[in-house]
């Protein structure tokens, strides 16, 4: 554990959260906010699971839950600190790339609620997520999901580097029959090139006019 916010009003939906980070990631995202967390988590001082839960159990009285983060939580083993949470009284959100689905099928039972990335439509996943991964396993992620009964939800930070409105359509194939989708606006992370571009919200109003189609409940964040 390489980050402790001690309270947010807007990881949790509907609840007041802690967030713990977790270092390092199993993708390489250009676009990636935490870049030094995923790239060089020991520039950031190691926390203990016990320090981390004793600061719970000091703020209990003035949170509902607890975001697991990153980075990539589900590189981690998760399972005896996440008990140890819900002990405290606490509600547990995780969020996650979706590339361990193994391990968000250990997971999903102690959890309360998941929050998956959908990085792009499936012929740009690989340069969205700047690594050579094996889109299957996002698949079974996804179909976890979909199957757990668990509240979740899937998220699209939307960078016109790498989705473009042509693949508006085959994007939202991925999450089709979801229960929540959030759309949510992408702030540029370098002053020039591809990646310092972002949509207007009107374009964002399109691609959740695409995603209404075929998902439940669609909502735009960050506009």
């Amino acid at each position: 554990m390489r980050g402790f916010l001690p309270q947010s009003l807007v990881d949790y939906p509907d609840n007041i959260a802690a967030v713990v980070f977790f270092g390092g990631c199993n993708m390489s995202c250009p676009f990636c906010y935490n870049k030094d967390l995923v790239k060089a988590p020991d520039k950031y001082e190691k926390l203990t699971p016990e320090w981390v839960l004793n600061e719970l159990e000091r703020r209990k009285k003035f949170l509902d839950g607890v975001v697991l983060s990153g980075g990539e939580p589900t590189l981690y083993d998760l399972a005896e600190f996440i008990k140890k949470i819900k002990e405290i009284g606490m509600l547990v959100k995780l969020d996650t790339n979706g590339l361990n689905p193994e391990a968000l099928e250990e997971l999903l039972p102690l959890v309360d609620y998941v929050a998956m990335d959908v990085k792009a439509a499936r012929r740009r996943y690989k340069d969205a997520a700047g690594v050579d991964l094996d889109i299957k396993k996002i698949e079974k992620s996804i179909k976890i999901l979909k199957e757990s009964g668990r509240p979740h939800e899937f998220r699209t930070t939307v960078v016109p580097a790498f989705i473009p409105e042509e693949d508006f359509d085959s994007l939202v194939e991925f999450v089709e029959g979801a229960e929540n989708y959030y759309i949510q606006q992408y702030r540029p992370v370098k002053q020039a090139g591809p990646l310092s571009k972002a949509y207007e919200p009107a374009i964002l109003e399109k691609l959740a006019e695409v995603a209404r189609k075929k998902v439940k409940n669609v909502g735009i964040r960050g506009i």
